[in-house]
């Protein structure tokens, strides 16, 4: 909104200042965490299962370079990680492709404001979207471990591709001189931010952490972020570009859009409009396509990761005699965990067993 608005504004740098702006008020919110030191052990993480096991004694490496490739081989045997990085790479260039929507909207006539307005609809809808589809995307793991969130990932994508057809194809191009056009735009925005952050938020993201031990699901989550946003960089905003020039006939020229004449103002947003459209629909199919494939890959590899994350359990416990020789202590240690895990994530667990939980 800050800097699309302030764009024309020459003496202040135009949108230079706002990034500036933010960039300063970054660094003094990361003084201020710093200053807090805010300790996972307290609080919220001290009941999450990923940082009950990271706090367990491990064994001290001398080198790092050996924890990276122990991770390496451990994610080269979960296919799904390379379905998900595949996914992740299609979703990340529909969203990239954004950057050319507020420049649409300015050339089919709207102000600085409206067209600030009506993109900023979009993370708007991230916001509630990532919060609804959280409770919809865990209710149906716990009915259906193994495909249910794969499931309300296809349909998100589904819907995903539904709004962008509304936007696009199926609605005519926003006229700022018509009434309602203004608020249809805005709310058609909002809806996309709502549906598209979905698979993001409440499928990738759980699903990277069933597929791999909890020690390393930062490293997997990080690993995804830099292979996505840099297959997006080149998918998206470059080839948007080129079609727009070469495919839907893009006419360059150095006059703001304030002072174009209307043929070339209209024959810009026309074909500017095409492009995104063509790049951002056809990535959202091949995401839709994309997905098919974790119902076969999903259910072995996160079976695989919760028989590793039971064996650690075991090995992690004390033991100690009872009077029979045993180690009662440690095995219903293990089984505390094993039941504790299996829980997160829908399993049925008996009568005896939940009363020891307990």
């Amino acid at each position: 909104m800050l800097s699309t608005s302030s764009s024309h504004m020459t003496s202040l740098g135009g949108w230079r200042a706002a990034f500036l702006l933010f960039s300063f008020l970054t660094l003094v919110w990361a003084w201020i965490l710093w200053q807090v030191h805010v300790e996972a052990s307290f609080g919220l993480f001290a009941q999450s299962r990923t940082w009950a096991l990271l706090d367990q004694p491990r064994r001290n490496t001398n080198s790092i370079c050996t924890d990276v490739v122990e991770s390496l081989s451990v994610i080269a045997h979960r296919r799904s990680f390379f379905v998900l990085i595949l996914q992740g790479a299609f979703a990340s260039t529909t969203i990239k492709a954004l950057a050319y929507m507020t420049m649409w909207y300015q050339y089919l006539g709207f102000s600085d404001t409206s067209a600030a307005m009506v993109t900023s609809a979009i993370p708007l809808g991230y916001i509630c979207g990532a919060i609804a589809s959280g409770y919809a995307s865990d209710s149906l793991a716990t009915h259906y471990p193994m495909h249910g969130r794969i499931c309300f990932g296809q349909l998100a994508n589904f819907m995903n591709i539904a709004v962008l057809a509304l936007m696009f194809k199926v609605c005519n191009a926003p006229n700022p001189e018509e009434p309602g056009d203004f608020s249809k735009s805005c709310s058609l925005s909002f809806l996309f931010g709502f549906v598209s952050v979905m698979t993001y938020s409440a499928v990738v993201k759980p699903m990277f952490a069933d597929i791999v031990p909890s020690n390393m699901i930062a490293t997997v989550v990080g690993a995804a972020a830099a292979i996505d946003g840099a297959f997006a960089s080149f998918a998206s905003a470059p080839v948007v570009a080129y079609i727009t020039e070469n495919v839907f006939r893009y006419k360059q020229s150095t006059l703001a859009i304030a002072d174009m004449p209307e043929w070339l103002r209209l024959n810009n947003a026309s074909a500017l409009g095409r492009g995104i459209a063509c790049v951002m629909i056809t990535s959202s199919v091949l995401t839709f396509l994309s997905f098919g494939f974790l119902h076969l890959t999903y259910p072995e590899d996160r079976k695989w990761t919760v028989d590793q994350e039971g064996e650690s359990s075991v090995l992690t416990s004390g033991d100690t005699d009872d009077e029979s020789g045993g180690s009662e202590k440690s095995t219903a240690s293990a089984r505390v965990r094993r039941v504790r895990f299996a829980d997160n994530y829908g399993a049925s667990s008996s009568p005896q067993e939940s009363i020891q939980v307990g």
